[in-house]
């Protein structure tokens, strides 16, 4: 079993997955979800932690839920579109340049049995490890969520209450940088 890798503010990116209006009323705990994706951006604002968002085929399934499409746009975040599942692309890492490389993703959004699954497959086989907030993680069925969540054949794949994030980023009472 693969110890626990360190979150770090230098080589850590938050990717949100595919959090669109159109899926709001499908899916389970949609609200917690956004909450918690909105929560872990500001987060990452105030600590400079490089966010990357995505909008699984916009055309059809339309844009990111309006308070998410905020955050983003204060913060100059890249919004990317994608066919694909997952959010792995050489778009998506090079949105993403943490100050000592990228080495861990906090991976929040939907849906947790495809696109977000696969997004942390990737990013697994490419030694990169990858912090699941739990309650930011959702599918349309209660059971597709807790069956993802449950898949630990991946060493470097560790589920993580909300704040635990913010905890590990803020390993001590840290003040937010100075700009």
């Amino acid at each position: 079993m693969e110890k626990l890798a360190r979150i770090s503010q230098k080589s850590t990116a938050l990717f949100v997955c595919d959090i669109q209006q159109v899926f709001s009323p499908l899916i389970h705990e949609m609200p917690s979800v956004v909450a918690g994706a909105s929560a872990l951006m500001q987060t990452a604002a105030v600590l400079d932690v490089p966010m990357l968002v995505t909008e699984q085929y916009p055309k059809a399934f339309g844009h990111t839920v309006e308070t998410l499409q905020s955050i983003a746009s204060r913060h100059s975040v890249p919004v990317l579109e994608k066919s694909r599942f997952s959010m792995v692309s050489q778009a998506a890492l090079d949105a993403v340049q943490p100050e000592d490389g990228l080495k861990s993703v906090i991976l929040c959004g939907i849906e947790a049995h495809v696109c977000v699954q696969q997004t942390a497959h990737e990013l697994l086989k490419r030694g990169i490890a990858v912090h699941l907030p739990v309650d930011a993680v959702s599918s349309q069925r209660p059971t597709d969520r807790e069956a993802a969540l449950l898949v630990r054949d991946d060493p470097g794949n560790f589920p993580l209450m909300l704040w635990s994030p913010h905890d590990f980023l803020c390993s001590n009472s840290c003040k937010p940088a100075q700009h």
